[in-house]
């Protein structure tokens, strides 16, 4: 599998895909549950979770990014705007946004603490940041018949290190305990791997997801950005 846009939505069109999917979605319910937004920008590939919200949220305005490096945006009907950018280098005002999810996107640039410096400068005070990664000790690392399983995987300390100087953790998913096999047995099955993964294996869970709020006195790294590289990504 070589990762693209193309290649991650043809993944999110598989039942594996399916699944992880479906229980991303789940998570971020509860995450936005309560929540009033007005703008929500998506960095990566983010496109499943923007139309969810995008249901329940109709009069917000949403607006997806992919990243220069990801090749060709996926054209999907979709009724929000969704453009090709310079990762480092985002098209939004400062303090502007009240939402940013981050799914595909950290664990594959060259330079994620500049990412998150982005993040940080277009979320409003208190603005909420959802990151989507692959946790280190987790299956699906250790497969290439998903897009987690390229570029770099996250350990709890590295994700609170890289968060850390821009945003307060506010809560924490973690999930998919169903294998990452492609089989009929395995598909029928993820709901109930879902259900005792946390009880019985709790650190295989495949993915995290990390909701942080903005740090509205944060110090900011002042080391010069450069232009994007795709750098030569090997499976964690």
């Amino acid at each position: 599998m070589e990762i693209s846009a193309s290649t991650i939505h043809s993944f999110y069109n598989s039942e594996l895909g399916k699944i992880v999917r479906q229980e991303t979605i789940n998570k971020l319910s509860d995450a936005m549950e309560g929540h009033h937004l007005t703008k929500v920008c998506g960095l990566g590939y983010t496109s499943p979770y923007m139309a969810f919200l995008k249901e329940s949220h109709p009069q917000c305005i949403f607006q997806e990014m992919f990243p220069d490096f990801l090749g060709a945006i996926i054209k999907d009907n979709l009724d929000f705007k969704q453009e090709a950018v310079d990762e480092y280098f985002l098209p939004i005002e400062p303090s502007t946004v009240d939402v940013i999810i981050l799914s595909h996107i950290l664990e594959l640039v060259e330079r994620p603490e500049t990412v998150i410096e982005e993040a940080w400068r277009v979320l409003k005070p208190n603005g909420i940041l959802i990151s989507i990664i692959p946790r280190r000790a987790g299956v699906w690392t250790r497969y290439d018949n998903n897009p987690f399983g390229f570029g770099r995987s996250f350990s709890k300390k590295q994700l609170n290190y890289l968060l850390g100087s821009y945003f307060y953790l506010d809560s924490s998913y973690y999930y998919l305990y169903t294998p990452p096999w492609n089989n009929f047995f395995n598909y029928r099955l993820s709901s109930f791997l879902e259900k005792i993964g946390p009880v019985t294996v709790p650190f295989l869970s495949g993915l995290k997801m990390e909701v942080s709020k903005k740090i509205i006195y944060a110090k900011p790294n002042q080391r010069k950005k450069k232009s994007s590289l795709q750098g030569n990504l090997a499976t964690i």
